[in-house]
């Protein structure tokens, strides 16, 4: 397959960037998992008995989560919902809608701080109607309120969309036939839960609008809705702001025609190509980001043979927008749109099913579907790396025939994870990635499996939830933990220390799963343990996130001659990691000298009295000590011999001796005269002490 794309790339002039993409789709189910990789075996969380359906999660960065479905309750379809945490406990499930009213299509979304709002229709009204009803961050329920107009008959309302800001308020946005087309309305509803005015966000004279999606500044709290609409030629894709005071801002039309229609009209890069699937989301900078599916027609230049010149592309693609909406009617210029999509020159390439989404702390990411020929396809994704820029990312279900329904998650640590339902198979798989592993997953032992959806918390733990059906659908919940502690290094050896001295070594401690690693004990053990000491190891003991470490000291003091060992053993649940550590006590020792006094001034005939201390600084002997005194003897006369034989001194002892030293008449002024001493030992490195004699005037 890598021989087939790169052929392709060197015929058709595929850019090095889509390349890229394409040949990571291809490759990715070959790259292994994890060898600690796993996820939890599926458990229920719905209830059995009563069957559900519409499956829809949401998550913060902790990994909390709302999961809420639909379900059959004594003849009426209601929306239940059930509280989960990283750690895999969910709450009971709740009635979330009024349980005499048949509730269809549950929508959910929550903020960092676990708050939540759930959106449903409601069938039972004169026609459907969108309902809410706001979960406070302790799970206490608000009323259900209703947001949009109830009625007329034959106007229903559909496909709803929540946007949830930092502030407590909230907006919605849907889709309402007017009898002759769909219209999107929108509502901001106050942190208090009450809502505003009802806005016809979209221009019933611009066409039947298609899907909304709505998302909140992070910064201003304001809401910004994107939605395609139109048909033919002229189909479009607009946006408008929700304001905080709930407001409505100007229409802002996104594609421009390649001439002008009217006077002062921008030009664009023009209309139609069937545009659908619109998206919008804040990223960490609080920039806005739109992005769509259309088929388009534009100049490109193919960056790897510039010199070709440019040449007219026309290709399904994801364009994108980064910027301020500018409510100018007509704009000054066309929004810029780019492509960040693959494309290949003079092979046109059919994307569709886009996805965007912004994890907390994180850039924008955007997942697509690429047709690969014969009904199979392969799921891709781009993240933002700055402003302008995105690179290509994680890849899977490649090469699958029939898959359908997309979803991603992810999180800032560049840990994502995309599912996909294969109608035909009765089965849903999924990928989870990141810089490290790919691990690809199918739940086994279901007669079906639908509705994937997914948490990824930043400690990179994953939730993932279904409808599985062994006879009756349930709710199922599965986590994904990869702990992995490694140590280094596995060996430590200090080599010969003499008695008395020590040394340090480092050893770190990884964790270098997927997800956090514990370290639950370390111990110290062997014939030798307690010459080795550890030091700060305490501060080990305790859960390591992913891809961080801990390390701590090792010491060697040898307290008798030999060879030593001994073994560090960190302790996990994931298996114990052990380190060697040898060493030699050495025979040896160190000697230290001090000359007491270091300088003496004194006149012509007088003597002076150095005293001498010899201190052994090692706990083994030292053996045949002997101090030997130099000088110049033509001027320095010394009283007694100029070497002495000191003997044995013992580990930690010190031994004193006095040396007396004349100085002539023949020392000239202001001259000094050293008188060094050196001592000498059988097992010890030989030292000097001096003291500086200066003659007196």
């Amino acid at each position: 397959m890598e021989d087939l794309l790169r052929e392709r790339a060197a015929t058709s002039g595929v850019t090095k960037r889509a390349f890229a993409s394409l040949l990571l789709a291809f490759l990715v189910l070959a790259v292994p998992a994890s060898a600690q990789a796993g996820w939890s075996t599926p458990v229920s969380i719905s209830g059995a008995g009563l069957p559900t359906s519409q499956v829809e999660v949401a998550g913060n960065s902790q990994g909390t989560a709302w999961v809420v479905w639909k379900q059959n309750v004594g003849g009426f379809d209601v929306i239940r919902g059930s509280k989960v945490t990283i750690d895999g406990s969910a709450t009971p499930p709740q009635t979330i809608s009024a349980p005499d009213m048949q509730a269809d299509s549950p929508v959910v979304e929550i903020r960092e701080d676990g708050s939540a709002m759930v959106a449903w229709l409601n069938l039972s009204a004169l026609d459907d109607t969108v309902h809410s009803r706001s979960i406070a961050a302790d799970g206490t329920f608000g009323p259900i309120e209703t947001r949009s107009a109830v009625g007329p008959a034959g106007q229903p309302a559909a496909d709803i969309s929540i946007a949830l800001a930092g502030d407590g308020s909230a907006a919605l946005a849907w889709r309402k036939f007017n009898g002759l087309g769909w219209v999107v309305q929108g509502v901001r509803v106050g942190a208090d839960g009450t809502s505003g005015t009802i806005h016809n966000l979209s221009d019933p004279g611009k066409g039947s609008a298609d899907v909304p999606d709505i998302a909140a500044s992070p910064l201003t709290h304001a809401f910004t809705a994107v939605w395609a609409q139109g048909s033919g030629d002229t189909a479009n894709v607009f946006a408008r702001e929700i304001a905080v005071d709930g407001s409505l801002g100007g229409l802002v039309q996104m594609l421009w025609p390649t001439e002008p229609v009217n006077p002062g009209d921008p030009i664009g890069i023009g209309t139609g190509g069937d545009p659908h699937d619109a998206q919008v989301v804040f990223g960490s900078d609080n920039q806005l980001n739109l992005g769509w599916v259309r088929y388009r027609t534009s100049t490109q230049v193919d960056p790897d043979d510039p010199g070709a010149g440019p040449f007219t592309l026309t290709s399904w693609a994801v364009e994108q927008f980064r910027g301020t909406l500018d409510t100018t009617n007509p704009p000054p210029v066309a929004p810029a749109t780019t492509v960040i999509s693959p494309w290949v020159r003079d092979k046109p390439v059919v994307v569709d099913d886009l996805k965007m989404i912004a994890p907390a702390g994180a850039l924008p990411i955007a997942m697509w579907r690429l047709d690969q020929g014969g009904g199979a396809s392969v799921f891709q994704s781009a993240r933002y790396i700055d402003s302008q820029r995105t690179m290509g990312w994680g890849a899977a279900g490649s090469g699958l025939v029939g898959t359908t329904d997309p979803t991603i998650a992810a999180n800032k640590n560049f840990v994502g994870i995309i599912g996909w339902e294969q109608p035909a198979a009765l089965s849903s798989s999924w990928t989870r990635f990141s810089n490290t592993a790919f691990d690809n997953f199918t739940p086994a032992g279901f007669v079906s499996v639908t509705d994937p959806g997914f948490v990824v918390a930043d400690s990179n733990v994953t939730l993932a939830v279904f409808n599985g059906s062994t006879g009756v659908p349930e709710v199922m919940l599965s986590r994904f933990t990869a702990p992995m502690i490694t140590t280094s290094p596995s060996q430590i050896e200090f080599g010969r220390l003499n008695l008395g001295f020590g040394a340090s070594n480092t050893l770190t401690i990884r964790s270098s799963g997927e997800t956090a690693g514990e370290v639950t004990g370390i111990q110290l053990t062997g014939p030798d343990a307690a010459e080795f000491t550890l030091v700060n190891d305490g501060n080990c003991v305790r859960v390591l996130e992913a891809q961080t470490f801990c390390s701590f000291q090792v010491r060697f003091d040898p307290q008798s001659t030999g060879p030593k060992s001994a073994t560090v053993t960190v302790e996990s649940p994931t298996g114990n990691q052990v380190t060697t550590l040898s060493g030699t006590g050495g025979n040896g020792t160190r000697l230290s000298v001090k000359a007491n006094p270091a300088r003496r001034s004194l006149r012509a005939g007088k003597v002076a009295s150095i005293n001498l201390t010899v201190r052994n600084l090692g706990l083994a002997t030292a053996n045949n000590v002997r101090v030997c005194a130099n000088m110049n003897k033509r001027v320095l006369k010394l009283a007694g011999s100029r070497c002495r034989t000191v003997g044995a001194i013992g580990g930690s002892q010190s031994r004193r001796l006095n040396f007396r030293v004349r100085l002539t008449w023949r020392a000239k002024q202001k001259t000094v005269y050293p008188v060094t001493f050196r001592v000498r030992s059988n097992n010890a490195v030989q030292r000097l002490a001096q003291t500086k004699l200066r003659r007196k005037r």
